[in-house]
């Protein structure tokens, strides 16, 4: 019983990792983004 509550904290853990690491990674993806499609803009 125990070892399933512990790989369940392992588990909320582990999304809350990377729940943490998802704001970075849209902000770091809209720049891209945006920096993709204003070059777009000026090459055409």
């Amino acid at each position: 019983m125990s070892l399933i509550r512990l790989r369940r904290e392992r588990k909320k853990q582990w999304i809350d990792k990377k729940a943490g690491w998802s704001p970075r990674r849209l902000t770091i993806l809209l720049i891209m983004l945006i920096a993709a499609m204003w070059y777009l803009g000026v090459g055409f």
